[in-house]
């Protein structure tokens, strides 16, 4: 999309922000329209690419690509507590997505010997094998996801009536798909302490907020900005990272998709809570003792 955007300007110029912009819209509806048509050859039995979610995807996708390469988004101050809490709550997502990547790699070093036998029970030949080495490299991001969904406590599902979280593992076997070796193979209830990390994003972000806005009106609209925020955007990269794995088979693999928002978005809360009232609940113990020490 950058290199495409770039290809543009250098040919047709774009000497005010308006038609900057309607080369991104031009280059996103042209990149979604051949992308619709190459998926109408990508269908089989099992396999299936419907046109009605293709188009719009791609178009999305294009279009968030085309304005962040081009540099069209305001770069105007953050003037409102909302526009602030946007951009905090986005920032919030990536790290935290990151996080999520960040654990899962430690998972497959850990599970590497199973890995390696996925591995060896496809055995693609060199040809399939670059070609399901493409697929593994695509599926990443959204591994990362699932993976911050599995120490958020919602879990993950690997097809219909599966669950794995650190308290529940209910899963009867998984595809031959070397990623899945990362997946752990027991429950592990101490692996929920990496909750902490939304818990502790959430204190750092109430920080911020002190830093930021005097006004305690100020920093109540911020946050509740920010945390809405964060709800919408983990709802959307939860419901698009959830999905079917090339085949009927797996109807629905990846993150808990409406209850990942939900558990996550009430930790960001709890870390927000505890940064503002755990020192306002100490300093009320200290005055009633003082003024107990005096009575006495």
């Amino acid at each position: 999309i950058r290199s495409g955007y770039k290809r543009i300007i250098e040919n047709l110029g774009g000497k005010t922000l308006r038609d900057k912009r309607s080369y991104v819209i031009s280059l996103a509806l042209g990149y979604a329209l051949i992308g619709s048509l190459l998926s109408l050859f990508a269908t089989g039995s099992t396999v299936k690419a419907p046109i009605y979610f293709v188009f719009p995807i791609l178009f999305l996708v294009a279009t968030i690509s085309g304005f962040l390469a081009s540099n069209l988004l305001p770069e105007h101050a953050l003037q409102f507590p909302w526009q602030r809490g946007l951009r905090v709550g986005w920032i919030l997502m990536i790290a935290l997505i990151g996080c999520g990547a960040l654990i899962f790699s430690i998972s497959l070093a850990w599970h590497f010997t199973t890995v390696l036998n996925l591995t060896k029970v496809i055995e693609p030949g060199i040809f399939g094998g670059l070609v399901f080495l493409a697929v593994q490299i695509l599926y990443l991001p959204n591994f990362a996801i699932s993976a911050l969904s599995y120490f958020a406590g919602s879990g993950v599902v690997i097809g219909a009536g599966s669950w794995l979280n650190p308290y529940v593992h209910r899963i009867d076997e998984i595809p031959a798909i070397p990623l899945l070796g990362g997946l752990p193979v027991n429950a592990y209830p101490l692996l929920s302490i990496f909750a902490l990390i939304i818990v502790a994003s959430g204190a750092l972000t109430a920080r911020y907020a002190q830093l930021c806005y005097l006004d305690p009106t100020e920093q109540k609209r911020f946050l509740g900005a920010t945390t809405g925020f964060l709800f919408l955007l983990t709802l959307f990269v939860a419901r698009a990272s959830s999905g079917e794995l090339l085949s009927s088979n797996l109807p629905s693999v990846g993150p808990q998709w409406w209850l990942m928002p939900i558990l996550l978005t009430l930790e960001f809360a709890i870390g927000v809570a505890l940064f503002l009232y755990i020192p306002i609940l100490i300093t009320q113990i200290r005055e009633s003792r003082n003024v107990a020490q005096e009575s006495n």
